[in-house]
């Protein structure tokens, strides 16, 4: 199994977790990479490319005092503040993010893509679901917020790996969050979307395979027996496991605070972490992407 990992001085490195080596990802100037995984024989590092785009300078105006002697009725108010802003000239730096992606067959060579989807609005891929070679991507309505995303995109991997934008599935609408990342429930990838509605799991179908409304945080989903075992912690701080079965609530078991949190991401791997999935690489900024709930 291959994480993707900071470089100690810069860039990033895919470690392998059953022996310890790594291998240099050779990243492409501001690529921030966000996920890895592997479809076939290629192996792909997603994530997305800042760009600075643009410059805008305001400049320093009127002296406060002088233009407040102007304010009318309101002057001798504003005079007698303590603290006066102080006024200083500022230069905004636009910078946008687009989908971009590193292939290699090797870890040795590495190809880029900058991938535009549809409109080029901006987006961010954050998950790789290979059991049906896609690609899952937050979507921008503005590419220098990255909390406007408004959809989950789905594009093909085996079009992206030769530079096209091939929309694989339906888009999933977000609201005001983004993707959690991606899974597998034993017979379908599953794409995760947490936002102010929840956080929902959907199916290769689009189908909802679970559904957390209560404000509780998921930590990880692994399929069981006969249904789904997605383990979330309550705003308690409790640890339970919540089984769905055809997108319907079962049953719940409570977990001891120790217990491994187990996250099926490919039809033949688990993880299983102290805090799921986003506690496999910690004090990481690669494992966990981050989003504003409002």
């Amino acid at each position: 199994m291959l994480t993707l990992r900071p470089a100690a001085g810069g860039g990033m490195v895919l470690r392998a977790e059953l022996d310890g080596t790594e291998h240099v990802v050779d990243v492409s100037e501001g690529f921030a990479g966000r996920c890895v995984g592997t479809v076939g024989d290629v192996v792909a590092v997603c994530g997305h490319r800042v760009i600075e785009t643009g410059r805008t300078t305001f400049e320093t105006g009127i002296d406060y005092k002088t233009l407040i002697a102007d304010a009318g009725p309101l002057s001798e108010l504003l005079l007698g503040q303590p603290v006066f802003p102080e006024v200083a000239g500022y230069t905004h730096v636009l910078v946008e993010r687009f989908p971009s992606l590193l292939a290699s067959r090797d870890l040795a060579e590495w190809d880029y893509f900058d991938l535009p989807l549809v409109d080029g609005r901006g987006g961010s891929f954050g998950a790789v679901l290979g059991r049906g070679g896609v690609l899952a991507a937050d979507r921008y309505a503005i590419a220098e917020v990255p909390d406007s995303v408004f959809e989950t995109t789905l594009v093909s991997l085996a079009d992206a790996t030769e530079g096209e934008v091939s929309v694989a599935r339906d888009p999933i609408p977000v609201d005001h969050g983004s993707l959690w990342g991606g899974g597998d429930d034993g017979t379908s990838d599953l794409v995760i979307i947490s936002d102010r509605d929840g956080t929902t799991g959907y199916d290769s179908r689009g189908g909802a395979v679970f559904s957390i409304t209560d404000g509780s945080e998921l930590l990880g989903a692994n399929p069981e027996a006969d249904s789904l075992g997605v383990t979330v912690q309550t705003a308690s701080g409790r640890r339970e496991v919540r089984r769905y079965r055809d997108g319907v609530h079962t049953d719940t078991t409570v977990l001891a605070d120790d217990s491994l949190i187990r996250h099926r991401i490919a039809p033949d791997i688990t993880i299983a972490a102290p805090d799921g999935q986003h506690s496999l690489v910690p004090n990481s900024q690669i494992a966990r992407p981050k989003h504003t709930r409002r």
